[in-house]
């Protein structure tokens, strides 16, 4: 294949040509190139203006470990889709100058994550302590403190990498928390963005999880000044945080964490599950339990991303010791313009007596479109299951 003319129509101002050309360059991605070819793609990829077309042809062109020369000539070509892919292909390689080159001029809107997942982490850990140590964009400081939690639940982290990671996860929580005491998050999943909302309080609960992971008993200092943060997401990041690094968060702060219903939910399981005797009656009393897991369930990344403002009991049926409930739930805030009708919701049956529920709550729709003989049937449907 002619790997310069495929450049040259790429960057082609007709856009059939164009079009045509990035088809063919998205299918490389797909086969297998011989080592010259793969440097030829390399070199043509280098010439290409267009992003996108660029970017096919770097993916298509990574597939041989050996040219590092190549990579870094094409990372130092300055446009994030092919430094992820540069920087993969680097890693997995355990190219370990290449890659410390590249990482303090790595742009924040590629991800490290790339290099964490699809990489050589036995390699990686070679040289952890000098990814840690390295002077980065601080947009790159979660992803850093990501790789290390990934190499330290592997195994992987030896005695002055871990205390290199340790620092850097100590540097960037004391850096973040100040500007973070009284941020919204505008969804717990920090991976979820829909609309452009701010995610730095996303990015303390991606932080605090670490911390986490990471086990170092000297951050819970730090973290228990997020114990009392105003966003109830990174509150309930912040008391699992806690207790994995041997601390007991006050009766106060957990009553303020099952204040809020979705985090209500969660943190039920996480003292169920260690069988931590600090549950309190109210907080698993049938009701108050659905609502919670209501409330969770929406506040998912694939349903609404955050729970609702208003949540009511509106009825709760109990046939042979099993339990339904109905709820009245809405969204008030301006962002939700376009959901902000209240709704229905069927949550059941539940077996309390043996800890049986249900995975998921059935939605039926707006309040006013719903009438009585629908929600008689929905509810008779779950008692027969």
């Amino acid at each position: 294949m002619d790997f310069e003319a495929l450049a040259a129509h790429l960057d082609s101002a007709d856009v059939a040509t164009r079009r045509s050309a990035e088809e063919e360059a998205s299918k490389l991605q797909y086969e297998t190139l011989s080592v010259e070819d793969s440097r030829k793609l390399l070199i043509a990829a280098l010439r290409v203006e267009s992003p996108k077309g660029r970017s096919f042809l770097a993916t298509a062109a990574c597939a041989d470990h050996a040219l590092v020369d190549e990579f870094e000539r094409l990372f130092a070509a300055g446009h994030p889709w092919p430094q992820a892919s540069i920087l993969q292909k680097l890693s997995a390689a355990g190219a370990r100058d290449a890659l410390l080159r590249c990482l303090p001029d790595f742009h924040p809107t590629a991800t490290l994550s790339s290099v964490r997942i699809f990489g050589n982490p036995s390699g990686i850990a070679d040289f952890a302590e000098e990814i840690f140590e390295l002077k980065v964009d601080p947009l790159l400081d979660v992803p850093v403190c990501e790789l290390g939690a990934d190499l330290g639940l592997r195994g992987l982290l030896r005695e002055k990498s871990r205390a290199a990671f340790s620092r850097k996860l100590e540097g960037v929580l004391r850096a973040r928390l100040p500007e973070l005491e009284a941020v919204q998050c505008d969804q717990p999943f920090f991976w979820w963005n829909r609309s452009g909302y701010s995610d730095r309080a996303s990015e303390l609960t991606t932080l605090l999880q670490t911390a986490t992971y990471a086990a170092f008993g000297s951050l819970g200092a730090l973290v228990g000044r997020a114990l009392d943060f105003q966003d109830p997401y990174v509150r309930w990041a912040a008391v699992k945080t806690f207790f994995a690094l041997g601390h007991s968060p006050g009766d106060p702060t957990l009553a303020k964490t099952a204040s809020f219903s979705a985090t209500r939910y969660e943190l039920v399981a996480f003292l169920k599950e260690r069988h931590l005797d600090r549950l309190q009656s109210e907080w698993v009393e049938p009701a108050s339990f659905a609502e919670a897991h209501l409330a969770n369930w929406l506040s998912s990344p694939w349903e609404m991303e955050r729970a609702p403002s208003e949540i009511q009991l509106r009825e709760h049926r109990i046939s042979e010791g099993r339990h339904v409930f109905v709820f009245r739930y809405a969204y008030t805030e301006e962002r939700w313009s376009g959901s902000r009708d209240p709704q229905i919701a069927l949550i059941g049956p539940y077996d309390f007596a043996n800890g049986i529920g249900p995975t998921a709550p059935v939605l039926l729709g707006t309040e006013t479109a719903i009438d009585l003989a629908a929600t008689e049937a929905a509810i008779g449907g779950m008692f027969r299951q």
